[in-house]
């Protein structure tokens, strides 16, 4: 038997046990735990560096998530893509990223704040 109450959802077993566990969070950094992580020796202040590199139009970039800024930071799917650049501004890049969507290679565009992105040039030029 299942009793909602209020929002928290209450499953009683056989024995008369109420089991007060939460469901699972849906939110959009649900189970990025170990993928959001900063590696050893990675933690604290971002470098400068990130901050100066230059990106063009059609240059190819791998993107990595920077936990430490959230705003402009990219889905949790693109974590670890490869794509190329179509739009740069002022605080942002726009890149193009290949998306698998029900059997299809869709482009898909997003823009992201190049220090959130964290984006490093790909070798796959």
């Amino acid at each position: 038997e299942v009793r909602a109450h209020g929002n928290r959802v209450h499953a009683q077993t056989s024995t008369g046990h109420v089991n007060d566990a939460m469901p699972a969070g849906h939110g959009s950094r649900a189970r990025t735990r170990d993928t959001f992580s900063r590696g050893f020796r990675q933690k604290g202040v971002i470098p400068v560096s990130t901050y100066l590199r230059t990106f063009k139009i059609g240059d190819y970039v791998d993107i990595k998530v920077n936990s430490a800024v959230h705003k402009g930071m990219p889905f949790k799917y693109y974590h670890g893509k490869t794509g190329v650049v179509w739009n740069v501004t002022k605080r942002a890049v726009g890149v193009e990223v290949n998306k698998l969507v029900r059997g299809m290679l869709l482009r898909d565009s997003i823009d992201s704040r190049w220090d959130a992105g964290a984006f490093g040039h790909s070798n796959d030029r």
